[in-house]
This record gives C-alpha cells, sequence and structure tokens, in this order.
C-alpha cells in the first residue's frame, strides 16, 4: 500500500529544500515501472528523478525537492505530494497536510548577507545575455535567420549592400537614357 507525506518547513530562504517520506512500488514483477512521485507546490509540478530526488537506502524512502528557482514572495505555500500509477495516471496516494512550506521575509542580518557581490552581479548578468543569444540564435540574436536578412536565391549574403550588387540590373523603374538615373 502505497504512502506519501510531507516535512513541514519554516525558512527564510526563498529556495529551500523540502523533504518527506513514501512508500511506493516504483517497479512491477517485469521491471516495468508501477509508481512514481510528483509533487505540486504554487502551481507548478516536479516530477521523480526530473526535478525530485529519492533516498532508497532507508525505510521509508524519502523524497527532496530542491527549488530551482526562488519563491518571489513570503507566504505559506500548501505542498501536494502524490504517488501516482504509472500506467493509468492516477493517483495511489497523496499526503493529508496542508500548508507545509512557509517562507519567512528575511532578517535584516540574513538579507546584508545574502546580498550579491559586484563579481556575482556580472556573472548572472552575461549568464542571462548568453542565454537570451542562445534563445535567439547567435550574434546579435540575429544570426543565421533568413527572415531577418532575405536574398535573391540563397543566405550567403546578409549585407544590404551585397544585396545591391547583386539587385542592380533588376530595378524596375525607368532609367534616363542619358544618365542612367531615374527619370
Amino acid at each position: 500500500m502505497a504512502s506519501i507525506t510531507v516535512n513541514r518547513l519554516t525558512t527564510s530562504n526563498t529556495a529551500p529544500m523540502i523533504t518527506g517520506t513514501v512508500q511506493f512500488e516504483r517497479y512491477d514483477s517485469n521491471r516495468n515501472p508501477k509508481e512514481t512521485i510528483q509533487i505540486v507546490v504554487n502551481y507548478r509540478t516536479y516530477d521523480l528523478f526530473r526535478n525530485v530526488g529519492l533516498d532508497e537506502t532507508v525505510k521509508p524512502n524519502i523524497w527532496k525537492l530542491h527549488f530551482p528557482e526562488a519563491f518571489i514572495n513570503a507566504g505559506t505555500y500548501d505542498v501536494e505530494a502524490k504517488v501516482i500509477d504509472v500506467a493509468t495516471g492516477d493517483v495511489v496516494a497523496k499526503d493529508n497536510t496542508i500548508d507545509e512550506l512557509i517562507i519567512r521575509a528575511p532578517t535584516a542580518q540574513e538579507a546584508a548577507k545574502n546580498k550579491l557581490t559586484l563579481l556575482q552581479k556580472v556573472a548572472l548578468v552575461s549568464a542571462l545575455m548568453n542565454d537570451v543569444q542562445k534563445l535567439f540564435g547567435g550574434q546579435n540574436g540575429i544570426g543565421g535567420n533568413p527572415s531577418v536578412h532575405p536574398t535573391l536565391d540563397d543566405d550567403s549574403s546578409t549585407s544590404l549592400a551585397g544585396r545591391a550588387d547583386q539587385e542592380r540590373g533588376q530595378d524596375p523603374r525607368p532609367k534616363s537614357k542619358k544618365t542612367g538615373q531615374e527619370n
């Protein structure tokens, strides 16, 4: 029979680790996955081995979730822990407690200790800019995107000067016979 619990936690850490216990059948007799764990906090779902760790060396097993992102607001959060049947998606067991996570505002001393140094801020901005660059596909966020740099037949020319050379004889506007300039 499956069961799952959540350990209560009160902290000023905005990206805490929460834990609980679980008893479940991970595999059936043929070693196929049978049951798994899901944890839902603040409308986000965390899955076993993707976000939720499991210590199987103790009975009952201990699950652990270290939040990858910080909570924006201090407050009380319900942690919904569930054991899910892999084949059907049905909830086999769930915790029977509410409001297990309390994040309190940090004291002035804790807040001062947790401030980022200038070097940490530069590293954070650099990492964010790198992510933005990757998201938009290269240098300055525009590289490799043919819709940004249209050409005649291919994407070998990405400068306007290069396109002008290719398209010079294709201008449909009437020209003056004397100067070759537009009328």
